[in-house]
């Protein structure tokens, strides 16, 4: 079974994320929160679910930023989510910009085409 072979809790434990103010979370148990997400996912270990649920409403699909791979040496994380649904408003999410804000966000790469980023 190819679903046994990667286990998040151990890779982040191997980089060394979970010493660092991360945790595995269940939140996305029997893919019920994001269909497009693995069922565990590495999230910052003082983010409440209340404020999960919030962020992921401001993503498309429900995609919040979960970690993917930690640099202990540096501390640096890299997250991964999908496009904020900004929409034609400007609309912003308060929630994710707090969390970044936690987590001294310094860069923030957009990989979409420039015609569908504006």
């Amino acid at each position: 079974d190819g679903w046994e072979l990667y286990s998040v809790e151990r890779e982040m434990r191997r980089q060394g994320a979970l010493r660092a103010g991360w945790k595995i979370s269940d939140i996305n148990r029997n893919f019920n929160f994001s269909p497009t997400y693995p069922q565990r996912l590495c999230l910052p270990e003082d983010i409440s679910e209340a404020n999960l649920i919030n962020i992921a409403k401001f993503r498309s699909k429900r995609r919040l930023p979960a970690l993917t791979y930690y640099f202990a040496r540096k501390k640096v994380a890299l997250l991964r989510s999908s496009q904020p649904m900004v929409g034609l408003t400007g609309k912003r999410g308060e929630e994710e910009e707090s969390m970044f804000q936690d987590l001294n966000v310094t860069a923030i790469f957009d990989a979409r085409p420039t015609e569908n980023a504006f």
